[in-house]
């Protein structure tokens, strides 16, 4: 039998046997190669919870939801890094550093709506106007050129629905 003994600072519970009792087990050969006659098994505080994850994942459902997360999610994040900049930052200070990602991934969504309603979907228009709105609320003292920079999406969304 195994009793908790305590847990590491590393995140570990350590559950331990009693060394007088398997010392005249038979089994002590199969179960421990410990001098003290001792077995010792160490396992994560959240191993119950990781488990339970491990055995969701292996599902049928998650597994095709999991295949769509290469299409959907890793490509956002390599366009970000290939095409827009995002392997370093170009400002100093998490403000400055924020304000850009936020833009650089606003302009990724109108790109992202512009291909929608060039193929015929129609996403949700409120949406747009949201993304718009949200780009002219940053303060403009970091990015001089920022009212430019709405101005031509804001062009760039127009002339996309004109052509619906």
């Amino acid at each position: 039998m195994l009793k908790f003994s305590t847990v590491t600072h590393e995140g570990y519970r350590e559950y331990k046997s009693n060394p007088k009792e398997c010392a005249c087990c038979q089994l002590l050969e199969e179960c421990t190669k410990s001098k003290n006659h001792q077995r010792m098994i160490t396992r994560h505080v959240w191993g119950d919870l990781m488990d339970e994850v491990e055995h969701l994942r292996l599902t049928d459902v998650n597994k095709a939801i999991y295949k769509k997360r290469k299409e959907m999610i890793e490509r956002i994040f390599a366009d970000a890094k290939e095409k827009h900049g995002m392997r370093w930052t170009k400002y100093r200070g998490l403000e400055k550093v924020a304000t850009h990602t936020m833009l650089v991934f606003a302009t990724m969504n109108l790109k992202k709506l512009a291909t929608w309603l060039w193929k015929g979907r129609r996403p949700l228009f409120f949406y747009v106007k949201f993304e718009i709105k949200q780009i002219k609320d940053v303060p403009n003292s970091n990015f001089p050129n920022l009212e430019h920079l709405c101005l031509q999406s804001e062009v760039a969304c127009e002339g996309y629905f004109n052509k619906i």
